[in-house]
């Protein structure tokens, strides 16, 4: 990372329209990166009546705040980017975070100090709240489908034992009997 304390002594300037991407033979990003991840056109950066929309695109990873974004967003004073494995930058705007209840800012809760250890510790809570939270409901669905079965196999024992006891009660010795 060009700016690995996020400083912000590493400044772009955004124009109207500005592309993020890998520097190749047949295209010249404004924003040029390097390193894993970063794909030659990895997102678009525009500005829509003063407010700054952060444009990703497909397969290209691109987070704000720790999350993975596949949609366009509206980006906020103070928000956190990262685009491929470890290019983190920080927002300065004029658009303010959203408010939540009680009045605070939405990211109220961030430290003053956002620095990049910052940055990655939140993109790995991030994903493994994601992993955990996919374990678990791949557990859950395993366990569903045991109960299930279970409750499959009981009741067809219950029904063949019925069977069984009509049979019995009708005099026939086997299935061949029945009439059809």
């Amino acid at each position: 990372n060009a700016d690995p304390s996020l400083s912000e002594m590493l400044v772009y300037y955004l124009k109207a329209h500005t592309v993020v991407g890998r520097s190749a033979t047949n295209n010249s990003p404004d924003i040029i990166l390097r390193g894993l991840g970063i794909h030659a056109h990895h997102c678009d950066l525009d500005i829509e009546d003063s407010d700054v929309v952060i444009k990703p695109v497909k397969d290209a990873r691109t987070c704000v705040n720790g999350k993975v974004i596949t949609e366009h967003q509206f980006l906020c004073n103070g928000d956190r980017i990262l685009w491929g494995n470890n290019h983190f930058f920080r927002v300065s705007c004029s658009r303010p975070p959203p408010k939540v209840e009680g009045g605070e800012e939405e990211n109220a809760a961030t430290p003053s100090l956002v620095d990049y250890d910052f940055a990655r510790r939140e993109i790995e809570l991030q994903e493994m709240q994601k992993g955990h939270l996919s374990d678990v409901v791949t557990a859950l669905e395993q366990k569903h489908t045991a109960e299930k079965q279970d409750a499959l196999d009981e009741q067809r024992q219950m029904y063949e034992s019925k069977l069984s006891d009509l049979r019995h009660q009708l005099g026939m010795k086997d299935s061949s009997e029945l009439p059809t």
